[in-house]
């Protein structure tokens, strides 16, 4: 497998995918090459809204999900989540809780009254553990910052299945 030209992330995982899933194939694998197809369908062009005030949580957590192939788009506040989230139309929002401007329950409150939005996962990113509260619950996942990569990774994954 060679490369060449200008190719972006997702194509690249996408491509290096493939050449792990027929390596797998030779040594009898298929069950594993069920699995990979799965993850690939997951990943390829999940475009993710995360709406985060704090610049370096948005820009690390961005890195994060575009390393994993995924498409992100960033809002700096509630406002500004909400009016990406309802021109955008995201396959998940993942979204701090204390803002300027609109918490992150508003932002929630306002996406599940609009029909285009009201079905769009939706996982709170927040310092405080407040997974338990009857706000919190409305949404499909909650990690509570600091959290490493894989938790995070796999959460994204878990909510985008639920939908998929």
């Amino acid at each position: 497998m060679s490369f060449s030209g200008n190719y972006t992330l997702p194509t690249l995982v996408t491509a290096l995918a493939i050449g792990f899933q027929q390596l797998i194939k030779t040594m009898n694998g298929d069950k594993y090459v069920r699995e990979i197809n799965q993850n690939i369908f997951i990943i390829r062009g999940k475009m993710i809204l995360l709406i985060e005030d704090n610049f370096d949580v948005r820009e690390n957590t961005t890195e994060i999900l575009q390393l994993a192939g995924y498409k992100v788009v960033t809002a700096c506040n509630g406002k500004e989540g909400v009016k990406l989230a309802e021109i955008q139309i995201p396959e998940l929002i993942i979204c701090d809780i204390m803002m300027p401007e609109l918490d992150g329950y508003g932002v929630l409150g306002v996406l599940k009254k609009n029909t285009a939005t009201a079905g769009i996962p939706f996982i709170f990113l927040s310092a405080k553990e407040d997974c338990g509260s009857k706000k919190s619950v409305d949404a499909d996942a909650y990690i509570t910052k600091p959290f490493d990569d894989g938790n995070l990774l796999e959460t994204v994954k878990k909510c985008l299945r639920k939908n998929f």
